[in-house]
């Protein structure tokens, strides 16, 4: 009787291993082909998965890179945000924060400025 149950506890065991390893194979296989949509890994964590489809964003973050985020009520200064557009729901937009409510934004030729400094857009 004791060596079938511990028959049974490494069959239980190698079944589990096995589970955790697929479960995880397929999380890593649905970040790496992230298309815009929500993929189970970021899913499991509260994350939604996009790639970023424009240059808008380099060169911190390349065309193509693969981001997670998370929705949030308050953004700082330099943090990415992504969102969608009323007009364009299905299509997710991703910035970066430049300002806070209240600062003036100018854009010219030379670049931006907020609040009269000049922005390091590198």
């Amino acid at each position: 009787m004791d060596s079938t149950m511990r028959l049974n506890t490494r069959i239980l065991l190698a079944v589990a291993v096995t589970v955790l390893l697929l479960v995880i194979a397929y999380v890593g296989l649905a970040a790496s082909t992230a298309d815009g949509r929500a993929q189970l890994g970021a899913f499991m964590m509260g994350a939604r998965i996009a790639r970023i489809e424009s240059r808008s964003m380099e060169p911190a973050c390349p065309t193509g890179t693969i981001i997670a985020y998370r929705g949030r009520a308050a953004y700082g200064r330099g943090e990415i945000v992504a969102f969608t557009m009323p007009d364009q729901p299905d299509q997710i937009s991703i910035k970066r924060v430049i300002a806070l409510p209240g600062e003036r934004v100018e854009i010219t030729r030379n670049g931006v400025r907020v609040d009269g400094q000049q922005l390091d857009e590198r």
